[in-house]
């Protein structure tokens, strides 16, 4: 039960393949055909597992509401108290994964109150309350839950997979505290710890980085998360991907190299559509026109007014979809940056008219959040407003003075807009894999493309086992030839021999990297 939350895509597929199968006949079907959605509770013997093993798979698709509702529905039932904290652990990863932090932490609390003797489940709970509160510049709170995991986890019963993202967590505040020597400590104990994970691996590579821009260090990191990028794709990681992409642009931007902190970040947005959050799809379409500024400002002081005029136009279209997104979403600070950087690009062409109408649009933005949500924050932005207001309204007056009419003009853009709509990564893959395998089919023979094509879509990444595999409605033995087809055909890689073979789709297949040649509609 303990294990649920942490185990592999397909391991969680299994079992619950194996929880239903005493109570349904599943013997046609396919393990990852099963529409885990239906209520299976009605029959089994544990709808408790069941519920739990549900709502991660609604997870894997990214059904974050009945992920919720199945978690709930255990909770009910749950018979121990340390059932009941891996109900409240599990609902706290999950709005750790959506980026509520605040949701998160109580719920994270509860569990390591409840978990009691479980030293695993105590120890899981306080490293996911020390990251909530880290993601919330909380550091010192963050240092002490993590500072808890280590303890919690140092006693020989725990695993030292806990005791490494213990020593993660704290080499993470101390690289955002300053205290580089302690954090490259504890980051180098965290990287031997575990150097047969290959996502934990990869976790740390991006923590050097991270550790190595901390430092100014900016050609190192971007080495780092270069390396971070490849591994990612070769795990089919499309959240870390995404991250090392925005990495890797930040450093850039750092050393003023504009143009290449837009290619990357252009690749960060291709991948929108399969990116979880889209909170932060629209933070990076704000830096994307925040950099597009940037580079027509620089085109501007270099005497290419041409360029810079097509580049202000480029920016603020990603400005005005930006606005499009926020609407969605009921962001009134990320609408008031996104029309303050609206104001920015027209006051660069004189059009101060229209720059002071959005400057004050984005103050009347800023004071539609309620009181009690306001932060600090939020005061010191509506300050910079009102002394850019008082900048544009001395630039009309001089305007009005000179001998040329004052320009009522503002910025246009263009109507195209960047494919963010959200698609489940799994879907689109399988699509892809189809048609690979249908012409394998053609030509070998025997292999089931559908089913095939649904497993390897689901576990994508993932290294799996002959046993997982037997699971798309095949014996032993025929998997076994199946395999080595797939393996000889290009589809598959495979470690080990025999009974201790682990396959993966191989990554330069339907790649991730191949986003890099999506061109944008912008440019």
């Amino acid at each position: 039960m303990l294990e649920i939350p942490f185990l592999s895509i397909s391991d969680t597929i299994i079992q619950f393949y194996e929880q239903l199968k005493p109570y349904y006949d599943l013997s046609s079907v396919s393990a990852y055909e099963v529409d885990f959605g239906a209520d299976y509770d009605q029959r089994v013997g544990n709808p408790f597992i069941v519920w739990l093993l549900q709502s991660r798979l609604y997870e894997i698709n990214h059904q974050w509401e009945c992920a919720f509702q199945r978690i709930q529905r255990a909770r009910v039932i749950a018979q121990t108290t340390v059932g009941e904290a891996l109900t409240c652990y599990m609902t706290g990863q999950l709005w750790n994964k959506l980026g509520a932090y605040q949701r998160a932490i109580p719920v994270l609390v509860q569990a390591i109150n409840l978990a009691g003797h479980t030293r695993t489940l105590r120890a899981r709970a306080a490293i996911a309350c020390g990251w909530a509160h880290f993601f919330l510049g909380h550091f010192p709170v963050a240092e002490g839950f993590f500072q808890q995991a280590v303890q919690t986890a140092s006693a020989p019963s725990s695993s030292p997979k806990l005791t490494a993202e213990s020593y993660r967590g704290l080499a993470a505040v101390y690289a955002r505290t300053g205290r580089y020597a302690e954090s490259k400590a504890y980051l180098q104990d965290a990287h031997h710890a575990l150097l047969d994970d290959e996502q934990h691996q990869l976790s740390c590579l991006n923590d050097y980085g991270l550790l190595a821009r901390f430092r100014e260090d900016y050609e190192k990191a971007i080495e780092l998360f270069q390396q971070c990028a490849f591994q990612a794709a070769q795990l089919r990681d499309i959240d870390a991907l995404v991250r090392a992409y925005n990495h890797i642009s930040e450093s850039y931007l750092r050393l003023k190299q504009y143009d290449n902190a837009r290619r990357y970040l252009q690749l960060a947005l291709n991948l929108s559509p399969f990116v979880i959050r889209q909170h932060q799809v629209v933070v990076r379409f704000l830096k994307y026109a925040q950099m597009e500024r940037r580079l027509a400002l620089q085109c501007q002081e270099t005497g290419d007014i041409p360029r810079a005029q097509k580049i202000f136009i480029r920016a603020n279209t990603v400005v005005e979809q930006g606005l499009e997104l926020c609407a969605t979403l009921d962001d009134f600070r990320l609408s008031a940056q996104f029309l303050q950087t609206r104001a920015r690009i027209d006051q660069d062409q004189g059009h101060y008219i229209r720059a002071l109408q959005l400057v004050h649009q984005a103050i009347r933005t800023l004071e539609k959040i309620p009181n009690h949500l306001q932060t600090e924050q939020d005061h010191a932005d509506r300050e910079a407003l009102i002394q850019q207001s008082a900048l544009l309204a001395d630039q009309i007056a001089v305007a009005t003075q000179s001998s040329h009419p004052i320009s009522y003009q503002s910025t246009p853009y263009h109507a195209e807009r960047l494919n963010v709509t959200p698609v489940l990564y799994a879907d689109h893959l399988y699509r892809q894999l189809l048609a690979k395998l249908q012409h394998i089919h053609s030509k070998k023979g025997r292999i089931k493309p559908h089913a095939v094509a649904r497993m390897l879509s689901i576990v994508q990444g993932e290294w799996f086992k002959n046993v997982h595999f037997t699971y798309t409605g095949v014996a032993w033995s025929t998997a076994t030839a199946h395999l080595r087809i797939l393996c000889q055909a290009g589809i598959l890689e495979r470690i080990g021999t025999r009974k201790a073979a682990v396959y993966r789709l191989k990554p330069d297949v339907c790649p991730l990297i191949h986003q890099e040649a999506s061109p944008s509609p912008h440019s």
